[in-house]
């Protein structure tokens, strides 16, 4: 995974699937080599 600090991932096209019908893009954080990921969901 690159360094995306400091890109426009607003302007994204890596997941093709997802651009015509996403709303937001969220940043994560963490180090690129992880063994486990957790995504969840924001409460409410």
């Amino acid at each position: 995974m690159a360094d995306i600090e400091g890109l426009d991932v607003v302007s994204c096209t890596r997941c093709p699937e997802l651009v015509d019908s996403r709303s937001q893009v969220v940043n994560g954080t963490g180090g690129p080599d992880a063994a486990v990921v957790f995504i969840g969901e924001a409460p409410g």
